[in-house]
Formats: C-alpha cells, sequence, structure tokens
C-alpha cells in the first residue's frame, strides 16, 4: 500500500513545509512503521518529497504509477525482500535508458553485505540507524553519479556493555527534526515501541518455548527493527543474536539471552519514559 507523505508528517507545520524546496522525490521501501515515520522525516527535512511503501512487491507496483528519483530498499522486508525486489527492477530496466538509483538501507553493517547490495544492482548503501547527513550525502552522491565507496562510514562499532541503553547519537537526530517542525516525533517513537516491543517479546518467547525458529527469526528481527530507529542500541544486538539463532534453527540454551533482553527492555522502557535525555 502507497501512503502519502502527508501521513506521516501531519506534525510539521504547513508554511515549514512550503517554505523548503523540493529537492526530488522518493520511495521508501520499508515495512517498519517506526522507520517510516523518521526516514520521511529526514528526507522532509533536507527537501526531498517521500512515499512509503511496505515491502518489495509493493515497491515495484509503484514505480508503474509513479516516477521517482531514487528508492530507499529496506534489504529486509516481508512478501519480497530488498534484494528480490532490486533484482525485478534491474531485469525490468534491460533495453531501457531508464535506471532509477536504489540505496540498500539495513539494520548491521556485516562484511560482505555491501558487495552483496551493489552485485545485485544496488547503487549504494546505509546502515541503520541513518544519519541525517549521512542520508543527505548518500542521496546527493548517488544522484550525481558520484559514488561512495565507503558505504558503512555511518556505522558505528558495537562494543557490549559499553553504550547507553539509548543511544544519545539517535536522541540527538530525532531532536533535530523536532526542532525542525516534527514536534513529536519522540512521543510518536516511543507509543509506538511501548506498545509494539511487549507483543514481539511474547512473540520471541513463544517461539523459544515451542521450539519455532521461523518465528524467532521473523519477530527478533521486527523488534530488532524497532530497536534501531529509537536508538535501544543493546537491545538491538541481542535481537541479532536471536534472529541469527533463529536463522539457523538453534534454539537450544537460550533462557539467559532472553533474560537479558526482557531486561534490557526494561532500562529502554524506563529512559523512555522518563525522557531522561530532557534532564
Amino acid at each position: 500500500m502507497l501512503s502519502s507523505p502527508k501521513t506521516f508528517n501531519e506534525s510539521f507545520s504547513g508554511s515549514e513545509q512550503e517554505s523548503r524546496p523540493i529537492q526530488g522525490r522518493v520511495l521508501v521501501a520499508e515495512d517498519n512503521p517506526s522507520n517510516q515515520l523518521v526516514a520521511t522525516y529526514m528526507l522532509e527535512h533536507i527537501g526531498y518529497q517521500a512515499d512509503v511503501v511496505n515491502n518489495g512487491i509493493e515497491a515495484i507496483e509503484a514505480l508503474k504509477r509513479e516516477k521517482y528519483d531514487i528508492i530507499l530498499m529496506d534489504c529486509q522486508m516481508p512478501e519480497m525482500d530488498g534484494f528480490e525486489a532490486t533484482r525485478i527492477i534491474r531485469e525490468s530496466e534491460v533495453g531501457s535508458l531508464h535506471h532509477i538509483s536504489i540505496i540498500a538501507m539495513t539494520a548491521f553493517a556485516l562484511k560482505g553485505d555491501r558487495d552483496k547490495c551493489l552485485k545485485i544492482g544496488m547503487n549504494d548503501y546505509i546502515s541503520k540507524p541513518v544519519t541525517i547527513d549521512v542520508l543527505k550525502s548518500k542521496i546527493e552522491a548517488v544522484l550525481s553519479k558520484d559514488k561512495d565507496d565507503d558505504a558503512d562510514e555511518n556505522a558505528s562499532p558495537q562494543i557490549p556493555g559499553e553504550e547507553p541503553s539509548i543511544a544519545p547519537k539517535v536522541i540527538a537526530e530525532l531532536l533535530k527534526l523536532e526542532a525542525d517542525g516534527a514536534h513529536n516525533v519522540i512521543d510518536e517513537l516511543t507509543a509506538i515501541f511501548l506498545t509494539d516491543s511487549p507483543l514481539r517479546l511474547e512473540s520471541i518467547k513463544n517461539a523459544i518455548n515451542e521450539g519455532n525458529a521461523d518465528e524467532l527469526k521473523h519477530s527478533a528481527h521486527a523488534l530488532k527493527g524497532s530497536c534501531t530507529v529509537i536508538g535501544a542500541m543493546k537491545m538491538k544486538e541481542i535481537c541479532f543474536e536471536l534472529e541469527k539463532l533463529g536463522s539457523t534453527s538453534s534454539l537450544h540454551n537460550l533462557s539467559d539471552t532472553l533474560s537479558r533482553l526482557e531486561t534490557e527492555f526494561l532500562l529502554v522502557q524506563r529512559e523512555l519514559t522518563e525522557k531522561t535525555w530532557k534532564k
């Protein structure tokens, strides 16, 4: 389903949107509502109009109806992921003069990910959480055909035990958006996270108890995406551990990992509720 930018930008005042020149039109292919919200706000911030779809199938259909300057393509989506969608898009362009630029988005900057993205036909790669400056520079570089070989420049090494529960740099980016007119974006994301996460945690727990590897992989991946956009980096790491275990069908002795995840959620919940960054 194609979503209008206004669906996600009602917190912007009309005068602020109208005063910013439109640099181009972007299709955001992303299934996580929080990531959709932030990506759209960020694109508005740097002057781009955005439409949102939830998976690769919807992205391909959207391209048949509308013309876009660039696609921000999440790599892992339900029904059709970003890799398969990109392959189909590139095949459809064979013999055509039109070639749409595609920037991959993924929650982790793993070795080999960039090569996989470029090999399938994507133009560049951004790891989440995305910052405004990196998003702007990547889009400008791709649209100007000035390829940036350092696709992982925005990926900070995650050192277990050293990062806070809520990453200050993620909150700083969200505060920039609020200062620019997205007045309630942190409250909106907090509400989404605190409503969705307990359900995801329950699904993860049930998957482990029932030995359902596919459900563990799916639920851990979904929760990982929510953690990324709100800056819950320790939770994100634990979700990634569980997602990998789900991929290998290794569901034994996960009680400690599940306990760490539940404990970290309580810490994140407290920080979000108390809004500790305002103190």
